[in-house]
């Protein structure tokens, strides 16, 4: 769809295929693509949204950096946009205009001045992300300065005003609240850690996928090894009856190969490399447990 600009205003890239756009909210973006999502152009779309509506902005697609990974491998990163998001990019279709492609974004400033018009700076906040209790509409500006602690609760400032004591939550974790007073050595933890099994058997297939992830990922950065070169990574002390990530690992990597019809000694490289993955995973998982345990 081709638009005019009607705004009168000279605007970046007025002479050239570069533009620079907003990200529209989320209720208008629709695209069962992915990677792509609806941006208004500065001097390309109007200010005014009775004119064009959002519903009806074309989709721009979004280039990814070499590390982000593109999907192939398991390998792939989350795109971050939302809505209000300042956005640099380029028509990839020339004159023509119809085919956008998002290269970059513009990080927010504690200058930044936030609007409701189709231009204006939006905070992010839209369609499922919602501002939370503890840090309510706050933002990221910069690269360090995420907020770290929780924004005080209105009125936290009147000292008479006392915070009641959260007695069910107290008593699931059985302590006793019968003279307000909580006795933490009758304390316990709530099966599951408070979770219902639906909630459980979610965050046990999300640590699940994480792990097998890793390893996917690990095996790729091993496949232009030499069989030596793996065979002299692997560490002796690292055993499948040891290490059941190991064992499983080895087991899910043979049944594969197997299964893809390789022959048996492509299905013991493929073996040797899930072998040396898992171990050396489980090695800085190790480490990285033990200086956590040095902090304290």
């Amino acid at each position: 769809m081709e638009y005019n600009n009607t705004d009168g205003i000279r605007h970046y890239g007025a002479n050239s295929h570069e533009w620079i756009g907003v990200v529209l909210d989320p209720k208008v973006q629709h695209s069962e693509v992915g990677m792509q999502v609806k941006v208004a152009i500065m001097g390309y779309h109007p200010t005014d949204t009775s004119v064009v509506r959002d519903e009806d902005i074309q989709y721009a697609q979004i280039l990814l950096p070499v590390t982000a990974g593109n999907g192939g491998g398991n390998m792939n990163q989350t795109v971050s946009l939302s809505v209000g998001t300042a956005v640099y990019g380029k028509f990839t279709d020339g004159s023509a205009r119809q085919q956008p492609m998002i290269l970059g974004q513009f990080p927010l400033t504690s200058k930044t001045r936030y609007g409701k018009g189709r231009f204006e700076a939006k905070d992010g906040f839209g369609g499922n992300l919602k501002p939370g209790n503890l840090l309510g509409r706050d933002t990221a500006l910069g690269l360090n300065t995420r907020p770290c602690v929780p924004r005080a609760l209105p009125g936290a400032g009147d000292k008479t005003k006392k915070r009641e004591t959260p007695k069910d939550a107290l008593e699931a974790a059985g302590v006793d609240t019968t003279d307000n007073k909580a006795k933490v050595e009758d304390s316990k933890t709530p099966e599951n850690n408070g979770l219902s099994a639906e909630e459980q058997k979610e965050f046990e297939e999300a640590a699940q996928f994480e792990k097998d992830l890793q390893q996917k990922q690990r095996e790729a950065q091993l496949e232009n090894l030499t069989t030596e070169q793996l065979t002299a990574r692997l560490d002796p002390t690292v055993t499948g009856a040891s290490n059941p990530d190991v064992f499983n690992a080895a087991r899910s990597a043979r049944e594969e190969a197997r299964a893809a019809g390789l022959s048996e000694d492509e299905v013991q490289r493929k073996v040797l490399i899930a072998t040396v993955a898992a171990s050396e995973i489980g090695a800085e998982e190790r480490e990285e447990a033990r200086q956590s345990l040095e902090l304290f």
